[in-house]
């Protein structure tokens, strides 16, 4: 008898410790999500006021020095994410394929919305944009992300001076070198190289540390309600981004068409 109940207890705890894992994979958090959102909003408005301006619109361009902040935020956001990922999956090697999966999906997106521009862009398409250089990062997070919160500043720091480094030494048309992040008389619409973008992604994963060790926030936080559409676009950040390009050109377009 006394056999029987340790089995029961045993299978129960076993039962219970799946379902709470199970769920804590799905768990996301919201500070996160809100972030994101807000990113994708700074993304949108920069966004519009471009479209403005190509489409000769008179508009005041002085907004865009904010631009370098956006993908910033993104990447840092995805170090974060990667973490969490990280110490919700107790399977290293299930880890590692699910990251590199997801990594790929990004990288083909990336390169989806460079064929695209292509043809609508032909003098200035989009080469090696935020899709592809969160693709490209988040590979290379994947490699430190087992280090301690130091060896990851250490790592960082010369992360950071390489970036800036390499940024002012020149090269002929070069696009292995370009998307590297060295200087290359190559134009891009949108263009953000692995360095110096790299370190946002480190940064990211060592906020991620600090912040939600063991994947679990370390803090405690109140969301307001009125905040709810920013954690709505957060949540769905990548299919924003996929389809906002194309309806903010085509509403600007039309209200070009008629009203001007």
């Amino acid at each position: 008898m006394k056999t029987a109940e340790r089995y029961v207890k045993s299978y129960t705890a076993k039962s219970v410790s799946a379902f709470d894992m199970e769920k804590s994979n799905k768990i996301r958090h919201p500070e996160i999500d809100i972030l994101r959102g807000i990113a994708l909003l700074m993304m949108l408005v920069l966004h519009v006021i471009w479209c403005m301006d190509y489409l000769d619109f008179n508009v005041n361009m002085n907004i865009y020095f904010i631009q370098p902040v956006v993908p910033a935020l993104f990447l840092m956001l995805a170090g974060i994410s990667l973490h969490l990922s990280y110490c919700r999956n107790e399977n290293y090697k299930n880890w590692l394929k699910s990251s590199i999966r997801k990594n790929m999906i990004l990288i083909a997106l990336g390169l989806m919305i460079t064929v695209i521009s292509v043809i609508l862009f032909p003098n200035m398409p989009v080469i090696f944009g935020i899709l592809s250089c969160i693709g490209f990062s988040l590979f290379v997070g994947i490699i430190f992300m087992r280090l301690s919160v130091d060896m990851l500043v250490v790592s960082t720091i010369p992360v950071i001076v390489l970036g800036f480094f390499i940024s002012n030494v020149g090269f002929e048309n070069n696009y292995l070198l370009y998307i590297i992040g060295f200087k290359t008389s190559i134009s891009s619409l949108d263009y953000f190289p692995i360095l110096p973008w790299l370190w946002c992604i480190m940064f990211g994963i060592i906020l991620g540390k600090l912040w939600y060790p063991n994947g679990i926030r370390d803090f405690k936080i109140n969301i307001p309600e009125r905040l709810r559409l920013l954690n709505f676009m957060g949540k769905h950040s990548l299919a924003i981004y996929l389809i906002h390009m194309p309806i903010i050109y085509a509403i600007i377009f039309i209200i070009k068409m008629t009203f001007l």
